[in-house]
């Protein structure tokens, strides 16, 4: 029995659940969320993208210290094919799994990224 597209992406990112204090509106578990694919997900609906920035080139500065300055250079040359992983609330999404693609993704100017797109279930009242 082949699985449903939202059961196939449950079990994606359920690895990245905790990414998030819970309290945090976007807190897992990843059952809270209905989940979609999106091959042209904005990057500018990303909350705390510029951060995101800084750490790249830091992270991208120490594997150059530790003799692997291309490390980064494939998400830097290349089309990002693995989704990122964020939950929508509201205008914003906040980032479950992804950081590296993002930056990569806003230094040479994309736009927008392949992203599972989580977004809070309605609770019955």
């Amino acid at each position: 029995m082949t699985e449903a597209p939202h059961d196939a992406i449950l079990n994606s990112v359920r690895t990245f659940q905790d990414q998030w204090e819970e309290g945090h509106v976007a807190a897992g578990p990843a059952t809270r969320f209905s989940w979609r694919e999106e091959p042209n997900f904005p990057i500018d609906r990303i909350a705390g993208k510029h951060n995101i920035v800084q750490y790249f080139e830091r992270d991208q500065k120490a594997w150059a210290e530790d003799g692997d300055p291309g490390y980064y250079d494939d998400m830097l040359n290349e089309p990002i094919q693995e989704p990122v992983i964020v939950v929508q609330i509201g205008g914003l999404a906040y980032l479950w799994d992804g950081n590296h693609r993002i930056a990569a993704s806003i230094l040479t100017g994309r736009t927008t990224i392949p992203a599972y797109v989580g977004t809070p279930l309605k609770i019955p009242t």
